[in-house]
């Protein structure tokens, strides 16, 4: 199973608190287990589309379109390596802008670069369209790592093009089995403001993350949440519950629903949900239909290529 992360460029919805909490962590094959939900294989939890993608996926296009299905009103596009690394992700919103981002890493899949693309051009609504024209980066970081004697990753630095120093300082903690315990963020010319998330673990093989404490402070007075997850009896993720519900700035609650066959078949957030059906044989779902409340909100078809 190969995780995912989200989608800093998706709009809709579904998962509210997606992009603010991505932009906010600065960005967190073998396939991953939940232990590396935060490390820097731009994926985000809880991204189903990239979180619960199955098989050697090259390519995933995902179209969406209006609730009667009369106009697409974006088009998502992701690029993987063969270790599932997120190289490219593009996302075009018709009659209003388009944005891309494109990553590198190294042999063990640490990131090394990152460029940041966007544009408010408007382009045509054509299905399968992709006639954005980007002018140069808006962003262009570089990372560098520190490890420790079993190669895990200590430390990371982000610094942006131009600048002589870091921007960003990451510092990661392990528990003896090899899970992250605590990852935490340094930002600023002092590396004074911190943002830190704590985490735990069950006993199933690999450590299913059950426990996350996440601690920032913008200024304000510190905010502390508690996330918790649970699974089925298979060993998928089932919920993901946020403590108090009502701190904004993160993930929407949700909860998931499979069919006999371990596919997913809806997943829930208060008033939303989606509807997942036409899965394709490794299980990936390629058609969705999202509802708030009783009405639908849109529609999705999904394309996905894989490797050979």
């Amino acid at each position: 199973m190969r995780h995912m992360v989200a989608s800093l460029f998706k709009t809709g919805a579904r998962w509210g608190g997606t992009a603010l909490l991505a932009l906010l962590l600065f960005m967190s094959d073998a396939s991953l287990s939940a232990k590396d939900w935060d490390m820097d294989r731009g994926r985000y939890l809880p991204d189903l589309e990239i979180y619960l993608l199955a098989g050697p996926v090259k390519s995933v296009t995902t179209a969406y379109y209006k609730p009667d299905q009369s106009d697409m009103t974006q088009l998502v596009r992701w690029e993987f390596d063969r270790s599932g690394n997120l190289l490219e992700s593009r996302s075009i919103t018709f009659s209003s802008s388009c944005s891309k981002q494109v990553y590198t890493y190294d042999a063990n899949g640490h990131r090394l670069t990152l460029q940041s693309f966007s544009t408010q051009q408007q382009p045509l609504p054509l299905v399968g369209k992709d006639d954005c024209k980007f002018p140069q980066a808006t962003e262009y970081s570089t990372f560098s790592h520190e490890f420790d004697s079993r190669g895990q990753v200590t430390s990371r630095s982000k610094t942006y093009y131009g600048q002589s120093s870091p921007a960003v300082r990451e510092e990661f903690r392990y528990d003896f089995a090899g899970n992250l315990v605590e990852h935490q963020w340094l930002v600023g010319p002092r590396k004074d403001r911190q943002y830190r998330n704590r985490y735990a673990y069950d006993t199933f093989p690999g450590g299913r993350r059950i426990f996350r404490q996440a601690n920032y402070d913008e200024g304000q007075a510190p905010v502390d949440v508690r996330i918790v997850t649970t699974y089925d009896s298979k060993g998928k993720l089932r919920t993901y519950t946020k403590v108090p519900p009502e701190v904004s700035g993160f993930y929407n609650d949700y909860d998931n629903q499979y069919d006999g066959n371990g596919h997913l078949k809806r997943s829930a957030s208060g008033d939303s949900r989606t509807d997942y059906s036409g899965h394709d044989p490794y299980g990936n779902w390629t058609k969705s239909i999202s509802y708030q409340g009783s009405a639908p909100s849109q529609t999705a078809s999904r394309t996905i290529q894989y490797f050979k």
